[in-house]
């Protein structure tokens, strides 16, 4: 089998295009091994592959910047989720709620009430009334939320949820904490 050699550069993309239209040259089985196209052709074909294959593997919070900064949002509030359900507060989730930690900090309703789970409340207000169009998005992901405020709320959920209607001036019904 005679093959067409290219010269190697430092990243190996030409040689690996090599072997690769020797590869399927070979499984044609043809008298033709350019498979229809000259090698560099298949290597300009392989490249913008590699290249869409590059877009795909962006994060979605990139993928969403063009369909509008609000989606883009609701992507910043899911990532900043911790791995139990619960959302702490940080300088990330005050912006996206739009509130300064001062607020968030004075607005906690009850002395015994905790911060990660008054902030978490504020989440899963904020996707309903903001980011009810995203919903596929983040539903999962609230449902485990809401799983872990209630074994952390105790008698003080519903305080929580009108608080933090109040706070973020939003009018979530209560029946989506299980209230």
């Amino acid at each position: 089998m005679s093959s067409t050699t290219f010269p190697e550069v430092d990243h190996g993309q030409v040689k690996s295009a090599s072997v690769q239209h020797m590869t399927v040259c070979d499984r044609l089985e043809t008298e033709d091994l350019s498979c229809g196209m000259s090698p560099e052709e298949d290597f300009r074909y392989m490249e913008e592959a590699d290249s869409m294959t590059e877009l795909d593997d962006q994060p979605e919070e990139h993928a969403n910047v063009t369909e509008g900064g609000h989606q883009t949002q609701v992507m910043q509030l899911i990532s900043e989720q911790n791995a139990d359900g619960s959302w702490s507060l940080s300088d990330s989730v005050e912006n996206l709620l739009g509130l300064k930690s001062e607020n968030i900090k004075k607005s906690v309703p009850g002395k015994d009430t905790d911060l990660t789970l008054w902030v978490t409340v504020l989440a899963v207000i904020w996707l309903h009334a903001f980011g009810a169009d995203t919903k596929d998005e983040w539903e999962l992901l609230v449902a485990k939320s809401l799983s872990w405020i209630k074994a952390t709320a105790g008698s003080e959920l519903g305080g929580c949820v009108k608080a933090g209607n109040n706070l973020l001036k939003a009018s979530v019904d209560p029946q989506v904490f299980g209230l």
